[in-house]
């Protein structure tokens, strides 16, 4: 049975932002990576059916391009989160933990100002218990370019550097799709800031290219 990969994504760009080149890399390497997304545009929240035809189409082009053995939308609202009951974010959550048994899980940081991010980072470790979920080897930080470098501590603080050179132009190529989420520099999402940061964690580990990651939790 193949290894499996879960990423938490408050919302569509994070994943890729965060650890496309792992998520590239790991699905060469053999794994099933796993998209779950919590929060989508939808017309009841406040977007125009155009907005959210967009944003559907991003996704689906998105997770084509990995391509993602698996996606689950929750649709719940973006920067809405603190709405729900925990009981409602944890619920489906454990059904998708149980069902796909992933070895490693890719969560935002806790350090991130967005409140969605904070959520999504206190439910993940809620729903990765070991002694619920023994299949679970280890949990991973993100370091999410314009989320995590504006919070309180400026980083992760990373433990692991993982080299994506040979993954990085396919990185900024599924990127593009987000266009409504790219924007000229200085803008934290830029093409040339995703380039500059994947550059200075290379050089802190020795190769073209890299991602960083906090290891929250390794049990091998």
């Amino acid at each position: 049975m193949s290894k499996k990969v879960l990423v938490f994504t408050p919302h569509p760009d994070d994943e890729t932002l965060g650890a496309g080149g792992f998520l590239l890399k790991k699905k060469q390497e053999g794994y099933q990576i796993i998209w779950l997304i919590l929060t989508n545009m939808k017309k009841e929240f406040g977007w125009t059916p155009e907005q959210v035809d967009k944003r559907n189409q991003e996704i689906d082009e998105v997770s084509k391009l990995y391509p993602f053995d698996k996606v689950y939308n929750l649709e719940l609202e973006p920067t809405g989160l603190d709405k729900y009951s925990l009981s409602e974010l944890l619920t489906p959550i454990n059904k998708i933990i149980k069902t796909e048994e992933p070895e490693i899980i890719l969560l935002p940081s806790d350090n991130d100002p967005h409140s969605d991010h904070k959520i999504a980072y206190q439910v993940g470790i809620s729903v990765s218990k070991k002694f619920r979920n023994p299949f679970i080897k280890q949990i991973l930080e993100m370091e999410i370019l314009s989320e995590t470098n504006f919070g309180v501590f400026d980083s992760i603080q990373p433990n692991l550097f993982v080299d994506i050179s040979d993954f990085f132009e396919k990185k900024v190529e599924i990127l593009s799709k987000f266009n409504g989420e790219i924007g000229e520099h200085p803008f934290p999402r830029s093409l040339e800031s995703i380039r500059a940061l994947a550059i200075l964690r290379g050089s802190q580990s020795n190769c073209k290219y890299a991602e960083a990651f906090r290891v929250i939790k390794s049990y091998e």
